[in-house]
């Protein structure tokens, strides 16, 4: 596709998220040979990951600070000028193209290894009887170190997957992994449940009307990929 466009004189700029080194060891060298030109010198690559996030898309592309991860300094100074067009006082943070590959998967999948902590110490309470998201509302509150998540399912096509991309080439254990098994169990653990407490009552799961309110994956959103509720939908 981009390789049909000419591209003498042209700058490319990758919003998507990608494993570590695919601008470097995948994207440059495939354009060079399609084309015969050179990075650097008749065109010029830059890593400028998206990171808004949906239903605020259009005032965080505005405010968010621009990490921008050129193939030489040239290339960040263009990638710089075209993102202060959007904002003049956008921030810029330049760094190498790999670096923000890995800053970009860093983003998420620290979100979501915090998601499944939340979600193993809902579980962890309810062992004990008591309502997880009682005791985190109680410790965050007017704690300068809180923030502690709260459980709940967690899913989307930005931060089921990029776990993989960071850790696909490790040959040792990872709790990225772990986190990914915690999160993708909760639908299966809901319905669980739900069939536990339906048979206290002398009902079966098969003979209930159940409503599945909000299919995205989540709120505020229309995006249905990846979404866990789908999930559920499916195992009921």
């Amino acid at each position: 596709g981009i390789v049909k466009v000419p591209l003498k004189g042209k700058m490319i700029i990758m919003r998507s998220t990608a494993a570590p080194g695919t601008l470097e060891k995948t994207i440059k060298p495939y354009i060079e040979k399609k084309t015969g030109l050179k990075a650097g010198k008749d065109f010029t690559l830059a890593v400028c990951p998206e990171r808004i996030i949906e239903g605020k898309a259009f005032e965080e592309l505005e405010t968010l600070p621009e990490i921008i991860g050129g193939i030489d300094e040239t290339a960040s100074q263009i990638a710089a000028e075209v993102f202060k067009k959007i904002n003049p006082n956008k921030k810029i943070l330049v760094t190498s193209p790999t670096a923000a590959e890995l800053a970009k998967l860093y983003t998420n999948v620290y979100r979501y290894v915090n998601f499944a902590l939340g979600n193993e110490f809902g579980l962890i309470a309810e062992e004990y009887g008591e309502d997880a998201h009682e005791i985190i509302k109680i410790l965050n509150d007017g704690y300068p170190r809180g923030g502690v998540r709260i459980p709940g399912m967690t899913g989307g096509p930005y931060l089921s997957k990029d776990g993989y991309y960071l850790t696909h080439n490790m040959l040792y254990p990872d709790f990225i992994l772990t986190a990914w098994r915690l999160n993708e169990s909760m639908p299966a653990y809901i319905i669980g449940r739900m069939k536990k407490q339906l048979a206290q009552q002398g009902k079966k799961i098969s003979d209930c009307k159940i409503a599945v309110l909000g299919l995205a994956f989540k709120g505020g959103s229309d995006d249905t990929r990846y979404s866990p509720s789908l999930r559920i939908v499916e195992i009921l």
